[in-house]
């Protein structure tokens, strides 16, 4: 649609609309990214991706906090009981202790979806988003919550020190 309109039709728009919700590997393989690498507004271009990216997840994390729209969401009513309280899987911590976004396709339970937000620290991409993520207190909401599904407070704490450390 916005490529239709001429006042829109503009690379400094379209990149951070058509990958604002993608990671950062994804972002540099897709095609738009690597035409769009050779033009003189891709810097422009790629500072608002950054800016939309980090935008977006703090938004998600207020709504997710605000409605604890993470025991209300469709994967919390449909997991199995034993999933439910199966704390981290060890592919989910790896992943974690490694700085990365965790993948969705390696959650298997609710620890792991809890942990896979809070993972979301490694792609905030301004300083100013790292300090409205822990002013927000969404670090505290979430490992309050990740506390209750996974009882290892070893885990817990190193968790804790990692995400403090980073952030």
């Amino acid at each position: 649609m916005l490529k239709q309109n001429p006042l829109y039709n503009d690379l400094r728009i379209l990149l951070p609309i058509n990958l604002h919700n993608k990671l950062l590997p994804e972002i540099k393989t897709s095609p738009l990214w690597l035409q769009a690498e050779n033009s003189p507004y891709f810097p422009q271009a790629k500072k608002i991706l950054i800016l939309l990216q980090d935008a977006d997840k703090l938004s998600n994390l207020r709504f997710t906090k605000q409605k604890d729209r993470l025991r209300h969401d469709l994967f919390f009513r449909t997991l199995a009981s034993e999933k439910l309280y199966a704390g981290l899987s060890p592919e989910v911590m790896q992943q974690f202790f490694s700085c990365q976004v965790v993948k969705l396709s390696s959650i298997v339970s609710f620890a792991d979806r809890i942990l896979m937000v809070l993972s979301w620290i490694f792609d905030l991409n301004y300083q100013k988003s790292k300090e409205l993520f822990q002013q927000l207190s969404y670090k505290k909401y979430l490992l309050d919550l990740l506390a209750e599904y996974h009882q290892n407070k070893v885990d817990i704490t190193q968790i804790e020190q990692l995400a403090k450390q980073y952030l």
